[in-house]
């Protein structure tokens, strides 16, 4: 039983320059067909040797994510669901990225597995970067013995494109958009009671491989494919390895396929971004709990209301280009999420509930 996944950023048309005017390709449509035509073509599989009747034969992806899929393009996509859908029988599943950007990201299934399910994943974060995850049934080719029951497994793909290294604060901030994956996965499987089943990682993470996106995902239990394949057998790829030429004309390896296996998956993902949040603001308050309160009571009415958690954030820093760059949306979830008793007031001891430093402010 076997799962082939590929993955590419295949740079929409909206975001690729021409020339140092900034002109952009998808003012083209000859150049921007030509060219997704033939990243289709490398996209569907190699040649490996002739088939029947002395055609050649390809090895197709189960699952083909894309980046970079421009969503708002309806002669592109004409293209990728002729060529994709109507000749070869994939299911396409797309989510656009938020705040009207363009792109997103997409998943193109093959007929040789089942689509059982798909869920986008918003991060609603300053990068309006976005996440689908895609449930999958492989079923056994070889099939069992006479009479038994055919064998199949379910596998989860998530499908992303983390944010771009603007700033020396970007790493943060894709550490917190894989956090919010990792959570999401974990909520999918509790609320549809999974148990512990193979999960696929893939996308265009915008970071090294010694970078803190890559060394997390590796804490949690996830093996790269292309590491775990060459080390054995030519580990000097590894260092060399470059999958993109950036705009900055920089040749990066930033391209992953991630995956976790059941047998490593004994506990939960335990993926919680407002932690990681939290243990920032802990930096620039006061030590004491009660002390770190009343930075944000600005009225010292005992009570901390959104307006006040949001303006002190924006005096910390947390707001902004360059920091943190936490979103309205990402405020009033983490103002929510301590407002236990949901009146639009945090209490002292609402914190304390918390457990001071540990979860909450």
């Amino acid at each position: 039983m076997s799962l082939r996944v590929t993955s590419a950023n295949i740079l929409a048309p909206i975001f690729k320059r021409l020339d140092s005017n900034g002109t952009r390709e998808s003012s083209f449509e000859d150049k921007y067909l030509a060219r997704h035509t033939q990243i289709i073509d490398n996209l569907v599989g190699e040649t490996v040797g002739k088939g029947k009747g002395g055609k050649d034969a390809h090895v197709l992806p189960d699952v083909l994510c894309v980046q970079e899929f421009w969503v708002q393009g309806p002669l592109f996509r004409q293209l990728y669901t002729r060529r994709l859908c109507e000749e070869r029988g994939y299911k396409l599943v797309e989510v656009e990225r938020t705040n009207q950007r363009g792109d997103g990201v997409a998943c193109f299934v093959s007929p040789r597995v089942e689509l059982v399910d798909s869920r986008p994943i918003l991060f609603l974060d300053c990068g309006d970067r976005v996440g689908l995850l895609c449930r999958v049934r492989v079923k056994d080719e070889e099939g069992g013995r006479e009479g038994e029951e055919e064998e199949q497994c379910d596998v989860l793909v998530v499908n992303t494109h983390l944010l771009f290294p603007h700033n020396p604060y970007s790493s943060r901030i894709r550490l917190r958009e894989v956090q919010k994956i990792l959570g999401f996965i974990d909520k999918y499987k509790h609320d549809e009671e999974l148990g512990p089943l193979p999960i696929v990682f893939v996308g265009d993470l915008n970071g090294s491989p010694k970078g803190q996106v890559a060394e997390y995902l590796r804490h949690k239990g996830f093996v790269s494919a292309f590491e775990a394949y060459n080390r054995p057998r030519a580990p000097h790829k590894i260092k060399q390895w470059i999958s993109h030429f950036s705009h900055r004309k920089e040749f990066v390896g930033v391209d992953y396929i991630f995956h976790l296996q059941p047998q490593n998956q004994s506990l939960p993902l335990a993926a919680d971004w407002r932690k990681l949040v939290f243990s920032e603001i802990h930096k620039e308050l006061p030590s004491a709990v009660r002390a770190a309160f009343k930075v944000f009571d600005s009225d010292d009415n005992k009570f901390i209301d959104p307006a006040e958690f949001k303006k002190t954030l924006q005096n910390l820093g947390f707001t902004g280009e360059g920091r943190p760059a936490l979103t309205d949306e990402e405020i009033e979830f983490l103002f929510s999420s301590t407002d236990k008793d949901a009146n639009q007031m945090i209490d002292f001891k609402e914190v304390r509930r918390e457990g001071g430093r540990e979860e909450g402010f």
